[in-house]
C-alpha cells in the first residue's frame, strides 16, 4: 500500500468510525434488585480528570445522562507514560458487584483454518486499535 492509500483509509476511518449502533448490548441480571454503590472519595485531581473526562464523551456523544437506580463508583488510574512524559489517565467504572449478577452471554470463537481459508485471497489487511473501545457498542436503554 503506497502512502496515499494509507492516508485515505486513515482519512476514511476517522470520518466513519465511531460506534456501531447495528447491534444493541443487553445487561442480563440473575436478579433484578439494582446494585447501588456510592461513590468513593478521590483527590480534586482525579475528580477534575473524571469531570473533564466526562464532559469530553458528553460533547463527542459517546455517553449520555443517566437516571437510574443502578450506579458504580468511578476513579482513574495511571497510564503507561508515553513519549511525552506527561502524566494521564484512564477513567475506570468499577463494576464488580454489577458483573456479579449478570449473566454470561456465550460466543463461540470462529475456527481459525476458516478465517485464514476467508482471508487467503486478500490483498490488503489492516488491524484496528480502538480508542475507548469499551463504548463502541451501544447499550440498550432499558439496560
Amino acid at each position: 500500500m503506497n502512502e496515499e492509500e494509507k492516508i485515505t483509509i486513515e482519512k476514511l476511518c476517522r470520518e466513519y468510525l465511531t460506534f456501531t449502533n447495528e447491534v444493541k448490548h443487553e445487561i442480563r441480571t440473575k436478579n433484578e434488585d439494582p446494585i447501588n454503590i456510592k461513590a468513593h472519595r478521590l483527590p480534586p485531581l482525579q475528580t477534575e480528570e473524571i469531570k473533564r473526562q466526562v464532559e469530553k464523551m458528553l460533547k463527542d456523544n459517546i455517553i449520555q445522562e443517566s437516571f437510574s437506580p443502578w450506579s458504580a463508583p468511578v476513579h482513574v488510574v495511571p497510564k503507561k507514560l508515553d513519549a511525552s512524559g506527561i502524566k494521564k489517565w484512564r477513567m475506570v467504572i468499577d463494576y464488580r458487584r454489577i458483573n456479579d449478577i449478570t449473566t454470561d452471554d456465550k460466543y463461540p470463537l470462529p475456527n481459525i483454518n476458516d478465517l485464514f481459508d476467508m482471508l487467503g485471497k486478500s490483498t490488503y489487511f489492516t488491524t484496528h486499535d480502538l480508542a475507548s473501545g469499551y463504548h463502541q457498542t451501544e447499550v440498550r436503554e432499558e439496560d
